[in-house]
């Protein structure tokens, strides 16, 4: 056993996130972590990882354990200042990397070559650190990250190449716990795949945060944060779909049952009170009173231990579900986001947008010429390798339908894009515009509701909050920019989907969602009528959306530069 947390307690103002939370995290497991927004899965790894001490309970840790833990954002601080380039970063990580070569440096300086100098480079030398930057350097390339790039400020780097940066550290880190928190975000295909091989090789203990079903396919256990308190499966997300189906129809039945308790034992209640006002003597008066206040102590005792759990099933596992079940569990199930179309918009094949052998770049072009058609219903999968241009060509394509000035960094060497007809158009961002981050949630909704054009009011306000799963009291006055992860997600979606589009860019839309979203999500597009163009790595999403493949590629030609 590695670590032990016992009768973990933690409240974040009036919300509790853990209530009597036990977890133990054994050598060598690949287990992952997944629950609904907003449970508490990053505070959790801060906990593992000593950098949150503010709750009540126990964390025991086994001798020496050696801990590293990634981050989902990099922020300038007291560890990340502007010049701070991914090999600094990684080498900070590098157990006693950077105390060795103080001590050598201070000694060569002064050529003062004592005990402690000998002693400092036997110790380099045998760790083997006279390789290790040139190691980083060769391991940051093999993820697309040349040395120009290494050696440069980590704040420039994409998101993607963020996440690389953070797997390479926990590489070079030789820690017996990673914790690594949501690895897979923005990262393209071919990377994907490279952190999966990467994981099925690492022999030492991994907890992840993800939502991502190709890494939950490589797991060998699940951890699942819910109702204050974690449910474990053994398994990957297979085994994981099949006992919770069963876990949570069971759960179903006794709670249906409970309240069915209750219900009588308040009619029983109610009844005694009853015969108490109507009896003629006072024997019988007494009689009901003991009866009814035997039932309400009764009462009063299951509503408070009884609480309703979160109900979760695949769409798929409840499919297959037997109608009698599927009924009941469709009648108990946990609100998810509730993302709705207007079906009046719905059209029939009309052309929306032709591309015509377009390139685009910056100093040179990117990708070779693409040439596509869309029309309504059309579903465009859009792949290619990170920095191939895919959100360049996202973002030329935005401003060419809303028709705006095309005059910027983006230039176009070859082609043309041509549309239509009028296109109401709703877009998935990766990142929430900067505009937004400061505003309050309450007034982030107002400027959504106002921008389209809609009746502001408290009453909509508080049911779009509710219709995407926010609290109205806790959520409210909380700076967009303080949000989750996933919280940040919906919001982005109640944006999008405010427009009431015909036509949607999705820009890894399944990011920071958690399964149950990103369920309702796909079902959601499944449904739409208008066309549809995304970016995604998810090959599960890729799977359920279908549609064309349109794929970047380098620019084949000699490098034409402006």
């Amino acid at each position: 056993m590695l670590l032990q947390i016992k009768d973990l307690h933690k409240s974040i103002g009036n919300k509790t996130l853990y209530s009597n939370l036990d977890l133990i995290l054994n050598e060598s497991e690949k287990t992952a972590l997944i629950g609904r927004n907003g449970t508490g899965k990053t505070t959790l790894l801060n906990i593992i990882a000593s950098n949150d001490t503010d709750f009540e309970g126990s964390v025991e840790k086994s001798s020496g354990l050696s801990i590293v833990l990634t981050q989902q954002e990099h922020f300038l601080g007291e560890d990340l200042q502007p010049d701070t380039t991914p090999l600094d970063y990684i080498l900070d990580s590098v157990p006693q990397y950077s105390l060795l070569q103080r001590v050598i440096r201070k000694h060569e300086n002064s050529k003062n070559y004592d005990q402690e100098y000998l002693e400092a480079i036997d110790t380099y030398t045998e760790l083997g650190y006279y390789t290790v930057e040139d190691e980083i350097l060769s391991t940051l390339a093999s993820f697309q990250i040349d040395e120009d790039k290494a050696l440069s400020s980590i704040l420039s780097l994409s998101g993607g190449e963020k996440r690389f940066v953070e797997l390479t550290r926990v590489m070079f880190s030789n820690a017996q716990l990673a914790l690594i928190d949501e690895p897979t975000n923005h990262m393209d295909t071919v990377g994907k795949q490279k952190f999966l091989e990467w994981m099925n090789q690492f022999n030492k203990t991994l907890l992840i945060i993800t939502h991502d079903r190709d890494v939950l396919h490589h797991v060998n256990k699940i951890y699942e944060l819910k109702d204050q308190n974690i449910s474990t499966y053994r398994g990957n997300y297979e085994h994981y779909l099949r006992q919770n189906a069963i876990e949570t129809i069971t759960l179903v039945h006794s709670y249906e049952t409970d309240s069915k308790r209750i219900d009588k034992i308040k009619k029983q209640m109610n009844d005694a009170k009853e015969k108490k006002l109507s009896a003629k003597s006072d024997k019988g008066r007494d009689r009901a009173k003991q009866l009814e206040e035997r039932f309400k102590r009764e009462y009063q005792k299951l509503k408070e231990t009884l609480k309703k759990p979160s109900f979760w099933i695949d769409a798929e596992t409840e499919k297959n579900l037997p109608d009698q079940l599927k009924d009941l569990y469709k009648e108990y199930k946990s609100q998810n986001i509730q993302l709705k179309q207007d079906s009046s918009t719905k059209q029939v094949q009309r052309l929306l947008l032709q591309i015509n052998k377009v390139t685009l770049g910056y100093d040179c072009p990117l990708f070779s010429p693409i040439d596509f058609d869309v029309f309504e219903g059309d579903r465009i999968n859009l792949q290619g390798r990170n920095g191939i241009g895919k959100t360049t060509f996202l973002k030329y394509l935005i401003k060419k339908i809303e028709a705006e000035d095309l005059n910027g960094n983006i230039k176009n060497y070859s082609g043309s894009i041509e549309v239509k007809r009028s296109i109401k158009l709703g877009v998935y961002k990766q990142e929430v515009d900067t505009t937004d981050l400061d505003l309050s949630l309450w007034d982030g909704i107002e400027k959504i509701l106002k921008e389209n054009e809609m009746p502001v009011n408290d009453q909509k306000v508080i049911q779009l909050l509710r219709m995407y799963l926010f609290n109205v009291e806790l959520h409210s006055k909380t700076n967009i920019r303080e949000l989750s992860g996933g919280e940040k997600a919906r919001f982005q979606l109640m944006k999008m989907l405010m427009k009431k589009p015909d036509i949607l860019i999705l820009d890894e839309p399944t990011n920071h969602l958690d399964l149950p979203s990103i369920e309702e999500l796909e079902n959601f597009l499944d449904d739409f009528a208008g066309a549809i163009i995304y970016v995604s790595h998810d090959s599960y999403f890729a799977k359920n959306m279908g549609g064309n493949v349109v794929s970047l590629s380098p620019h084949k030609s000699e490098r034409i530069c402006l």
